[in-house]
């Protein structure tokens, strides 16, 4: 980008969330680059001396992030004159929750539940029903898996972008599982959802 005698130029990283959530910093790799507001979402770049500068800016919520960087090169003065925008999109992680069933319990796990542990045992024989839905807010959605820690067996899934219908039968002998589920989306977000519950098969009726 050319910059003409004054070398400013205006600078934004407005994205699609709320704004008061997150913090802003504009860095640069040049000693003579300055910014009129460093931790602003709108800020002006100065550079007095003709040359090339790598500007970058990253922007947090406390837990996810996302940065971006643009070259911008300044001519001498009377040569050309250019402005940037840099118009970008907050991406999050895909968020999930799942509904353990057996006969006579269920129990239900979501990302922001404090405990991920079935309260009941599972006392019945045959399979278990995972249902798993998936949220992949603004990105396109991407792989589901679910896996078990204690030797069970997936016996059956119906998947759908957002509604998974997942079959599991249990150990034979008394274990204490976790099931886990892996939603990674369109831009290469990873999450993981884990419920945790008893097999006990000798209360079996």
């Amino acid at each position: 980008m050319a910059i003409g005698k004054t070398r400013t130029s205006v600078l934004s990283a407005m994205g699609l969330v709320d704004d008061d959530a997150l913090a802003v910093e504009w860095t640069s790799d040049c000693a003579d680059g300055m910014f009129s507001a460093p931790t602003a979402f709108v800020t002006d770049f100065t550079k007095p001396a003709a040359g090339i500068c790598n500007v970058s800016v990253s922007v947090t919520d406390g837990e996810l992030s996302a940065s971006e960087t643009l070259s911008i090169i300044v001519f001498e003065e009377s040569l050309a004159q250019g402005a940037v925008i840099i118009d970008g999109q907050f991406v999050a992680r895909p968020v999930m929750s799942m509904n353990v069933e057996w006969p006579g319990a269920y129990c239900f796990v979501h990302a922001h539940s404090t405990d991920g542990t079935c309260q009941e045992p599972i006392t019945a024989s045959g399979s278990v029903v995972l249902i798993l839905q998936v949220d992949w807010g603004n990105s396109s959605p991407g792989a589901v898996e679910v896996t078990d820690s204690c030797g069970g067996a997936i016996t059956d899934v119906s998947l759908s972008p957002t509604f998974n219908v997942v079959h599991w039968q249990p150990p034979a002998a008394q274990a204490a599982c976790s099931i886990r589920a892996h939603a990674t989306n369109g831009d290469g977000l990873s999450s993981v959802l884990s419920a945790a519950v008893l097999v006990r098969p000798e209360q079996a009726d």
